[in-house]
């Protein structure tokens, strides 16, 4: 199989995909790693070496080509992380991926009183304010909130959600947002149904 800088390993992309999903990683995730990878394994092949063989030196200085944050850092390091455990090299240098630490993080939660003045231009503003609603008193994420379903809510007054990596929780639902919904025209199981042979609305609309 081809190689990269001069080695009898097979190409760093061979495989790679098909092992993170094996691993229990999502799509997105998937294509997250993936990327950094080709990025990674494009700089090899024009400085003679390869991901297999690249020196911890060389890491370092193939970083330089990412943006010194916490989260892209993170990411090169656990994506080369996964391909060294893939393709079985002994004594990978990761620790040559320097992580800066995360910013302290900043309070970006609403105030009561912002609280009550969305909830005052929410109300029978339909569908705009009904989305503002459901993602005040069910914390849903925009994506969950383009998703929303009728069938979802139960007669005793919880919403049963399905997040991220398919966890399930029963949320409930406030009076408020009860009232505001009981005002909803329906039509059909979504609650922001979509367009142009979409089931419902994209996050991105929300």
């Amino acid at each position: 199989m081809e190689g990269h800088g001069g080695d009898d390993h097979p190409s760093p992309m061979e495989g790679f995909r098909d092992y993170l999903t094996g691993v229990g990683l999502g799509d997105k995730t998937v294509r997250l790693y993936a990327r950094k990878l080709e990025q990674a394994a494009a700089w090899c092949l024009t400085h003679g070496t390869s991901l297999y063989a690249i020196s911890a030196s060389e890491v370092a200085t193939m970083c330089t080509i990412w943006p010194n944050t916490a989260s892209t850092r993170g990411h090169v390091r656990t994506a080369l992380r996964y391909y060294w455990q893939h393709v079985g090299r002994p004594d990978p240098p990761v620790g040559a991926v320097r992580v800066p630490p995360q910013p302290r993080g900043r309070c970006t939660a609403v105030a009561p009183e912002q609280a009550r003045d969305l909830v005052k231009l929410s109300m029978g503003w339909q569908p705009e304010g009904t989305a503002v609603l459901l993602g005040l008193y069910l914390a849903l994420r925009s994506s969950e909130i383009a998703a929303v379903q009728w069938s979802r809510f139960t007669a005793d007054g919880w919403y049963r959600v399905t997040g991220k990596g398919d966890v399930t929780a029963d949320l409930p639902v406030h009076p408020i947002l009860a009232a505001e919904l009981d005002r909803v025209k329906r039509f059909g199981d979504w609650v922001f149904p979509g367009e142009r042979r979409r089931d419902h609305v994209s996050p991105a609309t929300i």
